[in-house]
């Protein structure tokens, strides 16, 4: 084609890392474990936040309603584990 250099040693394309980052994450919500719904909220929402929102989710409280709730496990960008007491 009339080039002179191969392109075995052209360089890699340069990225910013910055502008690959998610704005939003998706996060699961577990009721013992199984996923019961998710949620599509902004990176680094807090872990009291996460925990209202998942109290506030319809289908979380259909799974939840009249049971005790023993434990909320948060994990910060990825999932909310709600484990119900044992009656």
């Amino acid at each position: 084609i009339g080039h002179t250099k191969s392109l075995a040693y052209e360089p890699w394309p340069l990225y910013d890392r910055e502008k690959i980052i998610e704005e939003k994450v998706e996060v699961v919500l577990q009721v013992n474990g199984k996923v019961r719904s998710r949620l599509l909220v902004a990176r680094g929402t807090s872990e009291k936040e996460l925990e209202d929102l998942a109290r506030q989710d319809p289908n979380i409280q259909r799974h939840t309603n009249g049971k005790r709730i023993s434990r909320m496990i948060v994990v910060r960008n990825k999932l909310v584990n709600i484990v119900l007491a044992n009656p």
